[in-house]
């Protein structure tokens, strides 16, 4: 019996300086990790939209309620966890534009730039 080993496949673990989202896209303006034992990197992003505001929801998908909404223009936090397993949704923190009040939540990602 021969074995073959494949040949070993480095995940890209660049930050994005864009992010395409529904509905707009995020860029990135700041970022910083924690040296915690769980690490986790918080990265500061504009969200560009085409003047309206970008959705934010309980979980992630479509079937979550919406519990904010982001204004074009704003920074907002965003945490990328390693294999979240969260598939096309990102887990992100800023003020949400009709309450003023901070918010945490899920939106939706179409693709990397």
């Amino acid at each position: 019996m021969t074995c073959f080993a494949a040949e070993k496949q480095e995940k890209d673990r660049s930050i994005p300086e864009l992010i395409q989202v529904d509905g707009g896209m995020l860029q990135l303006v700041d970022s910083s990790e924690n040296g915690s034992a769980r690490r986790v990197a918080r990265y500061q992003y504009h969200v560009i939209t085409d003047g309206s505001n970008l959705n934010v929801r309980s979980g992630p998908g479509t079937n979550y309620s919406i519990i904010g909404k982001f204004k074009n223009g704003q920074v907002i936090d965003v945490s990328f966890m390693q294999d979240a397993g969260i598939g096309s949704w990102i887990y992100a923190g800023g003020v949400d534009a009709i309450t003023g009040k901070y918010i945490n939540g899920y939106i939706h990602e179409d693709y990397y730039g």
